[in-house]
């Protein structure tokens, strides 16, 4: 993930495929580089499908057969021949302007994936459905159609709390509405955020110039924020009327003010709300809880910490990241064992102590997992969304966190072990 992805788009134009009566409008692509899977936010797809919704339902009623047309399985097919896929895996995306057809669309779309005589067989990994417009309806288009099959570079550097990429690949230009760079913040945005300070704004201006974007047009920013910092993300990015002219144009906001420090004419932020007071946290001694552990005995989280970093994780099993995180919390507990490090997990789902000793059992976890989770988690920590770990340092104060799980965040794991591990 840290390295430069160079990568090569296979990419016909969008307007083409529209020639089948009644057929919606798609794109498809192959899914190549780390940025398109950060953006999707998932690993587990090799194509890309977005469909215009709308001319598959008429006289409001709902006609899957467009889903996987003759031409859109031509493109699925070149696709496939030419990524030489065995097991092909599906991200689709379907937009409509009413949203009351979305979950019966859902639905048809599935068992249409699933009756499919396409070869080889198409899995669907994932699906994205939306109401209130289209994609394809008076949205500039990124395809570049008029440009051949090339090597295309979606570029990446790092920075301290955040990730930068140039955006080139038709895919992520299509997925970012355009964006020329695309920067990922580490760290949320709280309700104290004000703006960013001026040693990361010079940090992120030399990135951004070391990437060398082909313009400076659009700056997408994605983070996450607290339950409050999101109203403070909406006044970062609100324009307000001069009390003086109150006739006139609009102030910048302070996204705008952000961007033109970068040399951009505009900043989108994107987030992504964790749906917890972490301001009411941080800094203070984790709330104490008894709960049972797989086995059966009771676990008293003050006692079980006594001197020690802990790593508190809750997850659950019916959660996909969390189980992509849990055997490298086994691997944290090993590898820090003889240096006072503790990993526990509480299961938020309130799944049952017996379907927790067979998901241990078929991940070969070891460290311990205590049940019936979910009104600790919801109430003491304000855990919404899963997983979120939080790390408390040898006074049993909550120091670090960190939220969800992607390829990669083993090592952020780590990294904020050893830091608590330091002081």
């Amino acid at each position: 993930m840290r390295s430069l992805l160079l990568l090569a788009i296979l990419l016909l134009p969008a307007q083409a495929f529209a020639a089948e009566e009644d057929a919606p409008s798609f794109v498809a692509f192959p899914i190549e580089t780390g940025l398109q899977q950060k953006l999707l936010q998932t690993t587990e797809a090799d194509i890309y499908l977005e469909i215009d919704g709308d001319p598959i339902s008429a006289d409001k009623i709902v006609r899957p057969e467009y889903v996987l047309g003759a031409q859109v399985q031509a493109r699925l097919r070149k696709i496939v021949h030419d990524q030489m896929l065995t097991f092909p895996r599906v991200y689709v995306k379907v937009s409509v302007t009413e949203y009351f057809y979305v979950r019966k669309l859902t639905q048809q779309m599935k068992k249409r994936f699933a009756e499919t005589s396409f070869e080889p067989k198409l899995r669907l990994k994932g699906t994205v459905l939306e109401g209130g417009g289209t994609r394809f309806a008076d949205k500039p288009d990124f395809t570049l159609p008029n440009q051949p099959a090339k090597t295309i570079a979606d570029l990446r550097l790092a920075g301290d709390g955040f990730e930068a990429f140039r955006v080139t690949s038709p895919l992520a230009r299509r997925l970012t509405y355009g964006a020329d760079i695309f920067v990922i913040l580490d760290e949320p945005i709280t309700r104290d955020f004000q703006a960013f300070p001026p040693n990361v704004v010079a940090e992120l201006k030399e990135i951004v110039d070391e990437l060398a974007p082909q313009a400076h047009e659009s700056l997408l920013l994605r983070c996450q924020t607290t339950r409050d910092g999101q109203k403070t993300v909406e006044e970062f990015c609100s324009r307000k009327w001069d009390p003086i002219d109150p006739f006139g144009a609009p102030l910048p906001s302070p996204a705008d003010q952000f961007a033109a420090q970068l040399g951009f004419k505009q900043c989108r932020v994107e987030t992504r709300t964790m749906g917890i007071a972490l301001e009411d946290l941080l800094g203070k001694k984790a709330p104490n809880f008894q709960l049972q552990n797989q086995d059966e005995q009771e676990v008293d989280l003050h006692e079980f910490a006594q001197g020690n970093v802990i790593v508190l994780n809750f997850s659950g099993i019916a959660c996909a990241p969390c189980q992509h995180e849990a055997p490298h919390l086994t691997a944290l507990q090993k590898q820090f064992a003889g240096q006072g490090v503790k990993v526990i997990s509480v299961n938020g789902y309130n799944e049952s102590p017996e379907a927790i000793r067979q998901n241990i059992k078929q991940l070969s976890l070891e460290h311990p997992i205590v049940a019936m989770g979910k009104e600790v988690a919801q109430k003491q920590y304000t855990v919404t969304s899963y997983p979120m770990t939080f790390f408390l340092d040898r006074q049993g104060v909550i120091r670090d966190y960190h939220h969800g799980f992607d390829k990669g965040d083993e090592v952020t794991l780590q990294r904020k072990v050893k830091k608590l591990l330091e002081h």
